[in-house]
């Protein structure tokens, strides 16, 4: 039978027989018996991916006769993990299991149970957990939660440029640098290159798609998750001095929102320059005339203030730098 608080109704009675013959009796007779409940509450419903939440169970006994061995067991969702629990620790060797022993008529408590929700949880799942309680010879009473989950990633990229500066003709390498910094997983995440028309592209680590020298395919970047690609362009040979290179690269995935960064690296160039004297002067008129040509002389680290105010102000760089290409 299922029990209840009170079971009352009417029977028959049966004596033994007896010298003067059976006798029968009708009356009313009461059942004793347990009767344990239990109740779940989360008490941050949504909850962000990566916090912690905590579980409050409300156990008693609401029948007429105390329970015997209860017992408390907890089905956790795949997506959290037990941290601690309040006033009673789990029994030894688990994590989701309170012995209670004996629960008195009308006895009833508290437990409190703290979980850790995974860091990289797609927005809108929802967590579901199951609490059992029973006894000896007793039924069982269970009480599930559910919580929706929240999350929010936060993919960014990042690109440098080594050396920097750089000598003309020379080999660049450009470090893209992507992560996910948000608590939540992105999918279809893909990086693009978009290189100055005076670089070109010789290898890549790891390798581009393929068909293509500058688009990268990531895939799904998990929360917290972080990656970096390696692009060797060789600078071209015939370049002025303090040119600015441009490149950059774009970020974007299934989610809302693109991440783009730019490379700035200025080039050195050897600068020439010819100088040329006569003597005597003034010179006569009609007279031999000899010019002196010295040599060439190579300048390096000129306008260096203006390379400084160049790296100050990319912005303005960049559009210089493109106006004077279309020239």
């Amino acid at each position: 039978f299922t029990p209840a608080p009170i079971l009352s109704g009417t029977g028959t009675l049966v004596a033994t027989p007896a010298a003067c013959g059976p006798a029968d009796s009708t009356g009313l007779f009461e059942i004793r018996a347990p009767w344990l409940t239990i109740t779940k509450v989360d008490n941050r419903d949504p909850v962000e991916a990566g916090r912690t939440m905590q579980y409050t169970l409300h156990y008693a006994n609401v029948g007429n006769a105390p329970a015997q061995g209860v017992r408390i067991t907890e089905t956790y969702d795949s997506l959290v993990s037990f941290d601690f629990s309040i006033p009673l620790d789990p029994d030894i060797g688990t994590d989701n299991i309170w012995t209670l022993g004996p629960l008195g008529v009308g006895e009833q408590a508290d437990l409190y149970i703290i979980v850790n929700v995974s860091n990289s949880i797609t927005a809108g799942t929802v967590l579901t957990n199951l609490v059992t309680i029973g006894g000896l010879r007793l039924a069982q009473a269970q009480a599930t939660e559910t919580t929706v989950v929240t999350s929010t990633p936060d993919l960014h990229v990042t690109l440098t440029a080594v050396p920097n500066p750089v000598d003309a003709g020379d080999n660049l390498v450009y470090q893209i640098h992507y992560a996910n910094d948000g608590n939540g997983p992105v999918t279809g995440a893909v990086v693009t290159m978009t290189y100055d028309s005076d670089v070109t592209y010789l290898t890549a680590t790891p390798a581009p798609r393929l068909g293509t020298e500058n688009v990268w395919d990531i895939g799904t970047v998990s929360a917290g998750e972080s990656g970096d690609i390696y692009v060797t362009v060789a600078v071209a040979d015939y370049m002025p001095d303090l040119d600015i290179l441009v490149s950059s690269a774009t970020l974007t995935s299934d989610s809302p929102g693109t991440s783009i960064d730019d490379a700035f690296t200025t080039v050195h160039a050897p600068v020439l320059a010819l100088a040329k004297s006569a003597a005597p002067t003034p010179a006569p008129a009609l007279a031999p005339l000899p010019y002196t040509h010295p040599g060439v002389k190579r300048l390096v680290g000129l306008q260096e203030n203006l390379k400084q105010q160049a790296s100050q102000h990319p912005a303005i760089v960049r559009l210089a730098k493109m106006n004077k290409k279309k020239l």
